[in-house]
């Protein structure tokens, strides 16, 4: 079995981004690293798009991914995975659906193609559960589906998913067999 530490929020106990690194770094300080074997946190886009190649703790974008690897490998960690366990882009009125849409299926391809060392991205939500995330997640209220659903499944069943590593794989993606 593996152990998942918790899931680290960006906006931690101060509210500032960044929190989540710095939490890390004291349970590195503290010697919890042989108690986990894979990290996880949020992975929000923010504003920027998944090109934007701007590395830090407080720049809520893509690119902050590396920041977290950056700090377990300075830390003797760099065997372990991450795994963005909220990820996504918050449509709203200066980034449509569509736009968001296109900036997940870039952001897995981002990952797949630079970063061996992160583990799946789980979109932020599947149907809008909360006000404040409502913007994040793939479905409407209603059940219907948002351009982000309709991008992640066509990636998902598409000939590049043929293996399940980094991202979205739908029930259907041939990357999923199911016997008995």
């Amino acid at each position: 079995s593996r152990v998942l530490l918790a899931e680290l929020d960006p906006f931690g106990a101060s509210g500032q981004a960044g929190d989540d690194l710095v939490f890390l770094g004291r349970l590195y300080d503290v010697g919890a690293a042989p108690f986990f074997d894979i990290a996880a946190f949020q992975l929000d886009g923010g504003s920027r798009s998944p090109s934007d190649r701007t590395v830090s703790a407080e720049r809520m974008n893509f690119s902050r991914a590396i920041a977290m690897r950056e700090l377990m490998v300075e830390r003797g960690d760099s065997a372990k995975a991450i795994w963005a366990t909220r990820y996504g882009w918050e449509a709203n009125e200066d980034h449509s659906h569509g736009l968001v849409a296109g900036y997940l299926r870039e952001g897995i391809e981002r990952a797949r193609r630079e970063w061996p060392w992160m583990g799946p991205l789980f979109a932020w939500d599947l149907s809008p559960i909360h006000e404040e995330c409502a913007g994040y997640a793939l479905l409407n209220a209603d059940g219907t589906v948002r351009p982000q659903f309709d991008a992640m499944a066509s990636f998902g069943t598409s000939d590049r998913s043929r293996t399940a590593p980094t991202g979205f794989a739908p029930m259907a993606s041939s990357a999923m067999s199911y016997e008995g």
